[in-house]
């Protein structure tokens, strides 16, 4: 990254210079984001390292055209993000907690979180319930409560999977109609005959994105047929153990395409870190060198709009790396999770209610950073 060339900070002949100079020794650092770090400078401060744990979420990362140009007349937003961090951290909980609930997403983790919790309750009521008395009166009314028990734990958690089925129901249809409509459009764009047409179309949905479309497509007909199957609206148990199957197939291979994005954008993510520190400490050896490039009177000013600029690129970066962090801990737990059904592992029902309540609770977590930078930016 270079900033040579740019005459609106008054650089002269020797400043461009020492500036290139400056960026060639300093860009073999941006293989390693640690390596930078080390560097000693004279007068520089420590760098502000991005913290992963902080939920501090920031949406829209600036590009580096925003902070470059101008300065802190031109910085309406700077305030506004202070303000929005403070708002941030004064957000009631119980308002985040109504906005979660208020919604289908929310709902649906809620739901998630209690019924593996109730299956994991039920696994270890059901390993050996009547190890608790050694007397055989006690013993066996100890043993005829736990079973009412787990009878009733395990009905809740059966309505809790209808519940979750019906919040999900009902979109398959819009996604067939969009998925159709698409494909009339390629069609008529296209004035070959229809056999060519139909050749071209299927080219054209040879792609990941159209793969992704119809796995979706198929996943929520899966899905939609298993709740009117719960419903008793059909019932055929050969078609019902093969639409089960496929949902489990198309579950794993949309757990892992999301993986692949995460793990895309988490790389990304990285490298533009890499880039927010190393121009940090260029500006900041650059003002120690050339402390009144701005003019004696808006040097202070602008040095401070140009690094608390950088800061808040640094600190949105880290929030968004800790969302995408959260949601590889998920996809993980649902695809092993998943993969007990997808290989047919003979396992106990405990391991599944147990890395699925992981995967839910992690969900949890990230839905409610997100809800609450949400409130946070209404309130601003």
């Amino acid at each position: 990254m270079s900033f040579t060339g740019d005459n609106s900070y008054g650089y002269g002949f020797f400043e461009n210079t020492f500036v290139l100079g400056l960026d060639r020794m300093v860009s073999p650092l941006m293989t390693n984001e640690n390596n930078f770090n080390n560097i000693s400078y004279p007068n520089n401060d420590n760098n502000n390292d991005s913290n992963d744990n902080n939920t501090n979420i920031n949406n829209d990362i600036m590009d580096e055209d925003d902070y470059v140009m101008g300065g802190p007349e031109n910085n309406a937003s700077n305030q506004d993000d202070g303000s929005a961090m403070n708002s941030f951290s004064n957000v009631n909980k119980l308002d985040v907690l109504q906005h979660l609930v208020n919604t289908l997403n929310g709902k649906d983790k809620f739901a998630k979180t209690l019924k593996y919790s109730l299956d994991l309750i039920i696994y270890f009521l059901s390993i050996k319930p009547t190890i608790i008395m050694k007397n055989k009166w006690i013993r066996n009314l100890t043993y005829t409560m736990i079973k009412n028990l787990i009878w009733q734990l395990r009905y809740v958690s059966m309505q809790l999977s209808t519940y979750r089925y019906i919040l999900r129901f009902g979109n398959s249809p819009f996604l067939i109609v969009k998925f159709i409509e698409r494909s009339k459009k390629m069609l008529k764009s296209d004035m070959s005959s229809w056999g060519t047409k139909l050749f071209h179309l299927g080219l054209k949905l040879l792609n990941e994105s159209s793969f992704r479309e119809i796995l979706n497509i198929y996943f929520s007909v899966c899905d939609e047929m298993m709740l009117l199957n719960r419903f008793r609206l059909w019932s055929h148990p050969k078609l019902e153990r093969i639409i089960s199957r496929h949902e489990v197939i198309c579950w794993q291979t949309d757990i892992f395409l999301n993986l692949k994005d995460n793990l895309v954008e988490l790389e990304s993510l990285k490298r533009k870190s890499i880039e927010y520190h190393i121009e940090k400490n260029l500006r900041q050896v650059n003002n120690n060198l050339y402390p009144h490039q701005f003019g004696v009177e808006n040097n202070n000013a602008t040095i401070e709009w140009q690094l608390t600029k950088l800061n808040d690129n640094i600190l949105s970066n880290s929030q968004k790396q800790y969302i995408i962090k959260l949601d590889i801990v998920r996809l993980l737990f649902d695809a092993l999770a998943n993969s007990t059904d997808f290989f047919k592992l003979k396992l106990s029902s405990g391991t599944y209610s147990s890395l699925s309540l992981c995967s839910s609770v992690v969900s949890l977590i990230k839905l409610w950073t997100q809800t609450k930078q949400e409130i946070s930016k209404e309130t601003i």
